[in-house]
């Protein structure tokens, strides 16, 4: 067993998308999210990528579609791009990488310019500055 924390953010044409709502919390024993944060991937076991933990939730995130628990759909098309990025570098496979002990990823949809990608970046919360605290159900 590891006790792994990660840190994401996903946003849609410039609006971060919420994890609050409990159907998004403590799905899985291996890698979950929690309502005290919900922003930061709890992870129990080695060797879950990123798109097995996105598998634990109730959306889809392909390489270029994402469907969100709510049913909206975001794919890519000649104006607007699925884009993924991994401790500020872009990372068109991030699906298939392993998450490891630190990581931050931002998945974006749209047409942001640089700057703006940096700016989304700054709220993908950083591991290492959040205080660890196991809730149990």
């Amino acid at each position: 067993k590891v006790n792994y924390l990660a840190g994401f953010a996903i946003f849609t044409n410039g609006l971060a998308r919420s994890f609050s709502n409990t159907m998004y919390h403590n799905l899985s024993p291996d890698a979950y999210l929690q309502s005290d944060n919900p922003n930061i991937i709890h992870l129990k076991k080695k060797e879950i990528t990123w798109d097995g933990f996105f598998k634990t939730l109730p959306f889809n995130v392909l390489k270029d579609c994402l469907v969100t628990g709510t049913g909206e759909t975001f794919c890519t098309t000649s104006e607007k791009r699925l884009k993924f990025f991994l401790n500020e570098v872009e990372a068109p496979d991030l699906l298939d990488l392993e998450i490891i002990n630190g990581d931050r990823a931002l998945i974006t949809y749209g047409d942001e310019t640089e700057e703006e990608i940096k700016t989304q970046f700054k709220h993908v919360v950083d591991p290492k500055n959040y205080l660890f605290i196991e809730i149990q159900n």
